[in-house]
């Protein structure tokens, strides 16, 4: 997805203490070939939150990660970036790019 932002916009919110699923889907890349895969989520440059391959669901043509409520509780509040990065069987390394998204508050900040 390519998308110029303004102004800080998101492409989409989180809101905190939920648990959001963030899916990729490959058109040109063969998931079974991928050795390696992170979500990461930072925030002014600083990893909030990684997870790896062996934490995600993988599908034929996608590789999912949901996040649970102390997750997202542990990202911080406001504009954050995801990104995926994988490596293929062949030595291939590909990344989705990073997409701005919001972590919003919740008005129970805990887990339920």
């Amino acid at each position: 997805m390519t998308r110029m932002l303004k102004n800080k916009e998101a492409l989409m919110n989180v809101i905190k203490a939920t648990t959001p699923t963030f899916k990729y889907v490959f058109k040109t890349v063969d998931v079974a070939d991928i050795t390696k895969a992170f979500l990461t989520i930072s925030k002014n440059g600083v990893t909030a939150l990684e997870k790896s391959l062996a934490e995600a669901s993988v599908g034929e043509d996608f590789i999912a990660w949901t996040l649970t409520q102390n997750e997202t509780l542990s990202v911080p509040a406001g504009l954050v970036t995801s990104e995926c990065n994988w490596l293929t069987i062949g030595g291939t390394r590909g990344s989705s790019g990073k997409a701005t998204l919001t972590f919003e508050r919740n008005s129970k900040e805990v887990v339920i």
